[in-house]
């Protein structure tokens, strides 16, 4: 069942984890965060989520004197935070543990993913997708350099630039994998929802169908088991 976002202005996770959480709000900046994580050491591990429309989706920022704090996102659906500024992750752990994103949709944010300070520890980005419906957004921004496992992914090339690293912008997803030495094997495609609005699932014949790389997903946001290999996204 959807709850309605709280009144608060932060929602911690009970015991580092969550799942089938589907967070909305009609309105971004009444309630600004809807998933804060803060003081945490270990591994926060939300999966097969809806997080949507507000200023910040899930905001790991601003931490100090944490030892380890490890995000991991899988099977989820982060949409729809539209406005000047809004953020649908914002990583910015200085001595944290990073994160492992995996098999994910990002739709019409402002700015998808922000990457600021990171710690020691492995930074994984696979099996997403990317995709807005006009030019005045960012998939990934970082400010810095930070080695990453980032491949198979899918950054729509919907036009203007999708991409900031090390503070330079690529409005194409082989100019940035060649600056990087990252993502390989991601595309530009048009992933071809059932409904970029409303229906983020696969049609058959979208090029994200089956095309990832397997990294320890199993389900899909509605609970059915990916393939081999997996779709790109939060749908088989």
């Amino acid at each position: 069942m959807e709850t309605k976002a709280m009144e608060s202005e932060s929602r911690l996770i009970p015991e580092r984890e969550a799942s089938r959480v589907f967070q909305s709000h009609s309105q971004p900046y009444k309630t600004p965060l809807q998933i804060y994580i803060g003081g945490e050491t270990g591994t926060v591990n939300i999966s097969r989520c809806k997080i949507s429309g507000n200023k910040y989706g899930i905001q790991c920022a601003g931490i100090s004197g944490v030892a380890s704090l490890k995000l991991k996102l899988s099977s989820s659906l982060i949409i729809n935070h539209s406005a000047s500024g809004s953020q649908g992750i914002a990583y910015n752990v200085a001595t944290g543990s990073n994160f492992e994103i995996v098999n994910n949709t990002f739709c019409n944010n402002a700015l998808s993913f922000y990457i600021g300070t990171c710690g020691t520890g492995t930074r994984i980005l696979k099996n997403n997708v990317f995709y807005s419906t006009n030019t005045a957004h960012t998939y990934l921004y970082c400010g810095s350099t930070p080695p990453m496992q980032s491949d198979y992914n899918c950054f729509y090339e919907k036009g203007g630039n999708i991409i900031g690293w090390n503070d330079i912008p690529y409005s194409i997803v082989s100019d940035f994998s060649s600056a990087s030495s990252t993502d390989t094997n991601s595309i530009g495609n048009n992933p071809q929802f059932v409904n970029s609005s409303s229906d983020w699932h696969l049609q058959s014949g979208s090029s994200c169908k089956n095309s990832g790389i397997s990294a320890g997903i199993l389900t899909d946001f509605n609970g059915n088991s990916y393939g081999n290999p997996p779709s790109r996204g939060a749908f088989r």
